[in-house]
């Protein structure tokens, strides 16, 4: 009888033990899942600014691209694409004290990138005609991280 009590008491450690291990190795999945998630959600906040600075520029440019309508300029000391709109209205997109900004102004008007409004925080922004057709941007966020697009301007040269 004694033998039978021992043994009941041996399984019951037993399950027990086996009940710790599995909730011990639950909470370190949970663990390890959650900083996982907790990374790529800073790695996606890190780049978001780049993103929608890089997604506001391609729509502009795709919205707008007929023929030699987009072309990179010198805007008063700062590098800027040139979008001319309907009629004689201008639209400059270019990056000014931290901010990716975007002014309309009509052809002929005399007006200072001071007048700019701020789309998005951004450090650098600067465009270049990188080959015949075809717009290149760079692009860097204040946390310095960069990203080069290439737009194919469909509209004649």
């Amino acid at each position: 009888m004694m033998k039978a009590k021992k043994s009941h008491s041996m399984d019951a450690v037993f399950v027990v033990l086996t009940f710790m291990i599995f909730t011990m190795a639950g909470v370190v999945a949970l663990i390890l899942g959650v900083n996982l998630y907790k990374h790529t959600v800073d790695r996606a906040d890190d780049n978001a600014s780049l993103r929608a600075a890089s997604g506001y520029i391609r729509e502009m440019v795709r919205q707008n691209d007929v023929s030699n309508t987009i072309e990179v300029c010198n805007f008063d000391g700062y590098n800027a694409l040139r979008i001319h709109k309907d009629g004689e209205v201008l639209q400059y997109i270019y990056a000014k004290d931290g901010y990716l900004k975007e002014l309309y102004t009509k052809e002929d008007s005399a007006v200072s990138p001071t007048a700019g409004k701020d789309i998005m925080p951004i450090a650098v922004c600067a465009f270049e005609i990188a080959e015949e057709g075809m717009l290149k941007a760079y692009l860097v966020d204040d946390g310095e991280h960069i990203e080069n697009i290439y737009i194919n301007l469909k509209g004649e040269r």
